[in-house]
C-alpha cells in the first residue's frame, strides 16, 4: 500500500510539472511556469545537497525506485525538451543535471545491492 501511495505521488507531482510547463511555455501563464521554475531550483539544490553530502546520499540509497527507470528518464527528457525548445537553456540544463543526480544516486544504490547480495549465503534474499 505504502508503494501504491508513492507511486501516485509521483505520477500526481510530475503530471502537474508537465501540465505546468505546458501552460506556461506554449499558453503564457507565467504563474504556471514560475512555478515550474521554483520547483526545479529547489530540486536542482536539493539533488546537489544529496549527491554531495554522504549521510543524504546514504539515506536517498536507502529508497528505492518509486517508477521505473525508463518512465522516469522519460518524463524528465521530457521536461528538458520542452524548455529547451522554448529557449530556456539553462533550466533544462538544471532538470537535465537533476537527471544525472538521480541516475547516480540509484546506480551507486543498485551497486551496493550486488555487493551486498553477492556476500550472501545462498538462500538468503539480497536487496529488495
Amino acid at each position: 500500500m505504502k508503494k501504491a501511495k508513492r507511486v501516485v505521488w509521483w505520477f500526481t507531482i510530475n503530471g502537474a510539472m508537465l501540465i505546468l510547463a505546458g501552460l506556461g511555455l506554449w499558453y503564457g501563464y507565467a504563474w504556471a511556469l514560475n512555478l515550474v521554475l521554483f520547483f526545479m531550483w529547489v530540486m536542482t539544490v536539493l539533488r546537489f545537497a544529496t549527491v554531495y553530502c554522504p549521510s543524504l546520499k546514504a539515506e536517498a540509497m536507502k529508497v528505492p525506485r518509486t517508477v521505473p527507470r525508463a518512465i522516469s528518464v522519460a518524463v524528465d527528457l521530457a521536461m528538458v525538451v520542452m524548455m529547451a525548445s522554448a529557449g530556456h537553456f539553462i533550466i533544462a540544463a538544471a532538470w537535465f543535471y537533476q537527471l544525472g543526480c538521480e541516475e547516480y544516486i540509484y546506480h551507486e544504490s543498485m551497486e551496493a545491492c550486488k555487493c551486498q547480495s553477492s556476500s550472501e549465503p545462498k538462500g538468503e534474499p539480497g536487496c529488495k
